[in-house]
């Protein structure tokens, strides 16, 4: 927005113009009909024989014509700059309108016309009151006469009486013809700020309703129907020689931009069909060519989305079973390392019964991921045994707690949880609600920061647009740095350790999530920096 200044600067600028238009309008016009009394003058002469000669007459009318020429100039040079300085400047191009500015053109146009025909009475009152005067007689020399006098009409009136009536018809015209344009003013000014605007062809009632009709069609899906709307209106208005006219000109200027619209888009399809999934039709507007080119966008983001999800999966899945691989080998490598020492030693051996132990734990280790393989295999189809009932979340969770206790105890881990004051009911299965809060409090105690604090939450009403259900919020610090997209932590064999030093299979969070949704609730995790956040969202009671 302009300041104040700049504001005010321009505002004067363009009143002063304003004001010399027209009062050069005024005093052209009074001084143009005044030649034209002369012009009479000089031929009624050559009637009644005033006893003057034309080179008299003539030689008073040249200051009138140097007035006339200089008026005029000082006419167009102050409109111009007016219509240059009207309007207050908006901030990224345009002025300010107000309501008049707003009115259609046509009704402009009109307003001017009736206003033009109001100078033809101003221009007899000036030309009637120049025949009453004697100024006429003393200009040319015919004496202390009228112009009336000299051709003998009004006859018999007083000086004062026609002092009085000329008098009257003067300030009557000049009043008139100053109104008269000071409102042709407004109107060109009103044309001028919607050129300044790039806004004239929506100011007239025809665009207005070419504009309307235009975007009625451009979003109807309806191809056809338009087309034969547009076919008929276009066959109708030929009927006429302007009407003709007119759609040449409407063939000639809209056509050619359909053929480019049509062009961008086939060039746009092809770019795609070829592979191109990054290129872009780039159509301004909401027809049906625009419509078009954002469907073939949108095919060509899908694409290319359907693109990087397939080269995602092909890489997890990769990882899938190289982590599968580590999880499954190293154990089988312990348990076949320690058969071979008791095969060497016997069994009699001191450290036999320390090989027994160790291969003891890798057998319930290779069990344990043969048995979360399995769940998380049954969890993810869905083929899992479902017994919904009403349990109290609260209870389940002072439950996990209490059995984890010693568990987080041992990284000494404090749980910072305050229990609702009504118990929380949901719906779900009590066993695989249960294996998902031991997911959860697993997780935490192999991965949560030593000594740090947990935190637990439980909200009796969801605050983020969930009001059908109940929510239960574990967060903790993690112990490694947090590398890794949530996507990819939720998908099966993934740790927060990416040296997989932790024991566990990278199923948990999985199986978590997959019995979340059997039980119709939702589960996901969220990473800021170092702190990991689950979210466990289940119905609540009807």
């Amino acid at each position: 927005m302009e300041n104040n200044m700049e504001g005010y600067e321009r505002k004067r600028v363009c009143d002063v113009a304003s004001v010399l238009a027209i009062l050069s309008f005024v005093a052209v016009f009074a001084d143009g009909l005044f030649l034209d009394t002369l012009i009479r003058f000089r031929y009624e002469n050559q009637s009644y024989d005033f006893g003057l000669t034309t080179s008299r007459v003539n030689n008073v009318m040249t200051p009138f014509w140097a007035v006339l020429f200089a008026g005029i100039a000082v006419f167009f040079v102050s409109l111009v700059i007016s219509v240059m300085k009207c309007g207050r400047l908006k901030e990224g191009g345009g002025v300010c309108m107000t309501w008049f500015d707003r009115i259609f053109a046509e009704v402009h146009l009109l307003l001017g016309i009736c206003a033009a025909c109001i100078c033809v009475p101003a221009g007899w009152l000036l030309q009637n009151a120049y025949r009453h005067v004697r100024l006429l007689g003393h200009l040319t020399g015919a004496g202390n006469v009228s112009y009336s006098e000299l051709i003998r009409t009004y006859a018999g009136v007083s000086d004062e009486a026609l002092l009085f009536s000329a008098s009257m018809e003067i300030a009557l015209a000049v009043i008139l013809l100053a109104l008269i344009a000071l409102f042709e003013l407004l109107i060109i000014h009103a044309i001028a700020k919607k050129l300044k605007n790039r806004g004239f062809w929506k100011g007239t009632f025809i665009g207005w309703l070419a504009i309307g009709i235009y975007h009625g069609l451009a979003q109807s899906e309806k191809t056809y129907r338009n087309l034969m709307i547009v076919l008929v209106l276009l066959t109708l208005a030929s009927a006429t020689m302007v009407g003709a006219i007119a759609v040449l000109i409407l063939i000639f200027v809209v056509v050619p931009k359909y053929f480019a619209r049509y062009d961008a888009v086939k060039q746009g399809i092809t770019e795609v069909a070829s592979g191109n999934l990054e290129y872009k039709i780039n159509l301004p507007g909401d027809g049906e060519f625009e419509r078009l080119a954002e469907k073939v966008n949108s095919i060509a983001d899908a694409q290319q989305i359907a693109v990087s999800n397939e080269l995602k999966n092909e890489r997890m899945k990769t990882e899938l079973i190289t982590n599968v691989s580590h999880d499954l080998r190293t154990p089988l490598t312990s348990m076949i390392t320690y058969v071979d020492l008791l095969e060497n030693e016997g069994l009699d051996s001191p450290n036999a019964e320390e090989y027994l132990q160790v291969i003891d734990e890798k057998t319930k280790s290779l069990y344990k991921l043969t048995e979360d393989l399995f769940e998380a295999a049954k969890a993810s189809s869905g083929d899992i045994p479902v017994s919904l009932e009403t349990l109290d979340l609260r209870a389940l969770t002072e439950q996990a707690l209490g059995e984890f206790s010693d568990q987080l105890k041992k990284r000494n881990l404090s749980v910072v949880f305050i229990p609702p004051e009504e118990p929380v009911m949901i719906v779900g299965d009590g066993r695989l609600l249960y294996r998902i809060m031991e997911n959860m409090l697993t997780n935490v105690g192999k991965y949560a920061l030593e000594g740090s604090r947990v935190y637990i939450d439980i909200d009796e009403e969801h605050k983020a647009g969930e009001p059908d259900m109940r929510i239960m919020t574990v967060k903790n610090i993690s112990d490694a740095p947090l590398n890794i997209d949530t996507d990819e932590l939720m998908s099966r064999f993934t740790r927060g350790d990416d040296a997989r030093n932790t024991e566990g299979s990278g199923l948990g969070l999985a199986i978590a999530r997959d019995l979340a949704a059997v039980m119709g609730g939702r589960f996901r995790v969220s990473i800021d920096g170092d702190l990991f956040k689950c979210v466990l969202m289940m119905p609540r009671r009807c």
